[in-house]
Order: C-alpha cells, then structure tokens, then sequence
C-alpha cells in the first residue's frame, strides 16, 4: 500500500535511485556481453583470431579499420550532405 502511494505521488527516495542505479548496473553487464560475444564470434568466424600476432599489433589493427571506415563515413556524407540522420 505504501509503495502504491509513494509511486503515485512520485516519491524517490536513496533507496529509488540506489535500485535504478543497480538496474542500469545490470544492463549495462548484459549489453557489454552481448557486445563481446558479438565481436568475438565475427572475430573468430573471419579467422583474425588465428593470426600470429600479439595483442599490441592486433590492436592496432583494428584501430587502423576503424579508422578507415570512419573516414569513410566523414567523405560519404561531405559528398552528399542531405543524407545526414540528424
């Protein structure tokens, strides 16, 4: 009864925020696994995870393919700037 009364008067209290904070916490975990075992599996399913490399020059790697396709993301929308989503 109380925590009705308290939800319908839009009460919040530590206790509210603490188990919000707590919720988003546990989103927050699930979404990064997700992301790992996405990365992962096109990882392994495209063979980068066999090369014979170290992790320094495996990160780098990325970092230049990232930045490949970040730059062409910044040219495509310079040549056609109507297309941007925002």
């Amino acid at each position: 009864m109380k925590q009705e009364i308290a939800q319908k008067q839009k009460i919040r209290t530590v206790a509210y925020f603490d188990q919000k904070i707590e919720e988003l916490k546990e989103q927050k975990k699930k979404f990064l696994a997700r992301r790992g075992e996405r990365v992962s599996k096109i990882v392994n399913e495209t063979g980068l995870a066999d090369l014979d490399i170290t992790d320094d020059e495996f990160k780098a790697l990325l970092s230049e393919t990232l930045e490949r396709f970040q730059n062409s993301s910044k040219s495509k929308l310079q040549q056609n700037p109507q297309s941007d989503p925002q």
